[in-house]
């Protein structure tokens, strides 16, 4: 069986690392061809029809070359074909021209909403397309699953999402997100003294800074707590729009009269990374939006308790790794509550460390790819054709 792998591992992001500890699996059991994606997204949201239709071309003509192989498998991610915005996604042109079966690894379900543009000229500007641009949002997120001939999702709250589109059940594979094995990489011990840390005497949110991830609320919760226990954001902006809310983060911090006791460390390369999650008390989840979130599989690879909001997906977590304490989401007194007892409760701590280290043990990328390595050969089974769906801007 040979297996067309369409990814874009050169960026710095979860789904990179994703398709890279998964292929250093499926080599074993598959003939593998890895296939990089060409920039796509310079369209995203840029609204001139010339230029969607350029780049729609392109990625026709990029799945028309997809012509040997019995699966083409894609690690998708919204950027790297356009986005959610009028004139902006271009996937469906890549799914329709590939001339093999299209699996598409659905890393995250996200929603455009005009509602969520920021700032008092953007929304003034925007305020008579929302709802067309609502409505685009909603008609790409589900005409685009009609092109692929079968999905993975790392969560059961997407697959009930994709079902209440009308998505297909028997297309919908449900894998959770592997937990990667992290021995081989040797720790940079450096990294506590170069930012001013001490072990244990931290927690830690991991991954880029974005404003879904409620890194607000963790500095709310921060100041509610005694003592000068500090809080670590290990990452940084990656898009414009999160180097924004980055600025906007820092100046809260100060506001709040944190600056001491928050650090931003930047982007960080995995031997820093590992010394820092591996130097905390516990780490921390307190988003307000979350999908099968490759961050906190480093911390379960690291044997780290989580301490996550009480979302759909967290819950869904918790309940098989059983390394999950939850929170109300969205209430930083609650989290600041529950950041006292796991703090205070070292028993506590140790029995979700130990929980940990079983399910990272359970889920690693090995069973990962002998899951997908069976939806393979679900679809190879599958007659080899069938009728796509018509894609209309």
């Amino acid at each position: 069986m040979k297996i067309i792998f369409v990814c874009n591992d050169s960026r710095r992001c979860g789904i990179a690392d994703y398709s890279k500890n998964l292929l250093q699996e499926l080599v074993k059991l598959v003939d593998v061809e890895v296939v990089r994606m060409p920039s796509l997204a310079e369209s995203a949201g840029s609204g001139s029809p010339c230029r969607y239709l350029k780049n729609a071309r392109q990625a026709y003509v990029f799945g028309r070359g997809i012509k040997s192989g019995d699966v083409c498998h894609v690690q998708h991610e919204y950027a790297l074909w356009g986005g959610l915005r009028p004139l902006g996604n271009v996937f469906p042109y890549f799914a329709a021209g590939s001339r093999i079966p299209v699996l598409l690894t659905l890393h995250e379900l996200a929603l455009y909403r005009a509602a969520d543009v920021r700032g008092r000229l953007a929304t003034m500007l925007t305020l008579p397309i929302r709802p067309l641009a609502d409505y685009y949002s909603d008609y790409v997120n589900r005409r685009m699953f009609d092109f692929p001939r079968a999905l993975i999702v790392h969560t059961m709250e997407q697959r009930q999402e994709l079902l209440r589109r009308g998505v297909p059940e028997d297309t919908i594979n449900y894998i959770p997100h592997g937990i990667p094995d992290l021995d081989s990489i040797e720790s940079d011990e450096q990294a506590l003294q170069r930012f001013g840390l001490r072990k244990s005497s931290y927690l830690v949110i991991i991954g880029f800074i974005s404003r879904r991830k409620g890194y607000h609320l963790a500095v709310e919760a921060l100041k509610l707590l005694d003592g000068d226990g500090r809080l670590v954001f290990a990452g940084g902006g990656r898009t414009a729009e999160d180097r924004s809310y980055e600025e906007e983060l820092r100046r809260f911090i100060a506001r709040q009269g944190l600056a001491e006791r928050v650090v931003i460390t930047g982007y960080l390369d995995m031997p820093d990374l590992k010394a820092l999650v591996s130097g905390s008390l516990f780490v921390l989840a307190p988003f307000h939006k979350a999908s099968g979130s490759g961050s906190l599989s480093i911390a379960l690879s690291l044997g780290k308790a989580v301490l996550a909001a009480r979302l759909p997906e967290m819950e869904e977590l918790a309940g098989l790794c059983r390394a999950v304490y939850l929170f109300t989401g969205g209430d930083p007194v609650d989290l600041a509550e529950k950041m006292k007892e796991l703090l205070a409760h070292q028993q506590l701590r140790a029995k979700l460390e130990e929980h940990a280290g079983a399910y990272a043990a359970r889920m690693s990328f090995k069973e990962v790819a002998a899951q997908t390595v069976a939806v393979y050969k679900k679809i190879a089974a599958q007659p080899k054709s069938r009728q796509q769906g018509v894609f209309v801007v």
